[in-house]
């Protein structure tokens, strides 16, 4: 008997059987779905999470965030020994259902870019590919030698930074300056982030946040130097000092997501020892589409 459970946030329970599902497409697919477990962890304003279970087991997982206005990005996992059964499907029109009266334009699904099945899937469901990432990891634990003739200051944010960072995202990015303001608000201070700037001179000329997780292990974000301060080598040194920074700090394995057709940042991160460990391709699929007519999609009492 398969039952379907829908959540806000996911207790550590949820997060212990979803682990365990995970390791099984692992095996499967010899890559991890793109789960954002920091933000899994946390109840959200908008629904929602929802997990596929046989009796006490988890089966199939998707989740949906809102990291931007007018996208809701999708989350999920379908164990190995259970496709094939229209799982996925279930649980993306159960949860488009329930998301269809906010206010968005689309929906972001992700891929391994080695994974031909949810490739055929997500074109018959006349999805569209955006574009491809990378993620990036670092295990040595050396620190990086750092030799400027015109250094730059890293300073640790705090919460009245939150504008600074914003206005450096906005500037590098083109995001919405309110939006970042009241994101980085909320970000900087939390016991898993660290924020930091980059000081020109007593100027800020760019920043990057890290968000710590278990095991030793973190994971940069935006790293950003304003547009016009860019090629000086300030983004090498912003990246070399914060590496520097937490692993005095204890922190040994490093990880950054980059988009594929970012060269000059995969150029920055291979000279700080980086390396490519896994790529998923990005998918945009309209809140209006329609299942074909082949597709038969289980309808389980919640």
């Amino acid at each position: 008997m398969i039952t379907l459970q829908e959540h806000n946030g996911f207790s550590e329970k949820l997060i212990a059987d979803l682990k365990i599902l995970v390791e099984h497409c692992k095996t499967a697919d010899r890559s991890i779905p793109m789960i954002y477990w920091d933000v899994l962890k946390s109840k959200r304003e908008a629904p929602g999470d929802y997990c596929l279970y046989q009796y006490d087991k988890m089966i199939g997982y998707l989740s949906t965030f809102s990291f931007e206005e007018s996208l809701f990005e999708v989350s999920f996992a379908i164990h190995p020994d259970f496709r094939n059964q229209s799982l996925f499907e279930e649980l993306f029109d159960y949860a488009r259902d329930r998301l269809q009266t906010l206010q968005y334009t689309a929906l972001l699904l992700s891929t391994g870019t080695k994974d031909t099945s949810l490739t055929n899937t997500f074109t018959q469901l006349g999805a569209k590919i955006t574009h491809k990432e990378y993620i990036l990891r670092r295990d040595n634990i050396a620190a990086e030698e750092i030799c400027a003739s015109d250094p730059i200051e890293l300073v640790q944010g705090e919460k009245e930074d939150a504008f600074r960072f914003a206005e450096v995202h906005a500037r590098c990015f083109g995001s919405e300056l309110d939006l970042m303001e009241e994101r980085f608000s909320k970000t900087i201070g939390m016991p898993n982030r660290r924020c930091f700037l980059a000081q020109h001179h007593g100027h800020v000329i760019g920043a990057l946040h890290v968000r710590i997780d278990s095991g030793h292990s973190a994971c940069f974000h935006d790293v950003s130097i304003i547009p016009e301060k860019q090629n000086f080598g300030f983004g090498l040194q912003l990246l070399r000092l914060a590496l520097n920074t937490l692993i005095a700090e204890g922190q040994k394995q490093f990880h950054i997501l980059v988009a594929a057709e970012n060269k000059r940042a995969l150029r920055l991160y291979e000279r700080c020892h980086f390396t490519e460990t896994q790529s998923y391709q990005f998918w945009r699929m309209d809140k209006h589409f329609i299942f074909p007519p082949h597709y038969t999609i289980p309808k389980r009492k919640h």
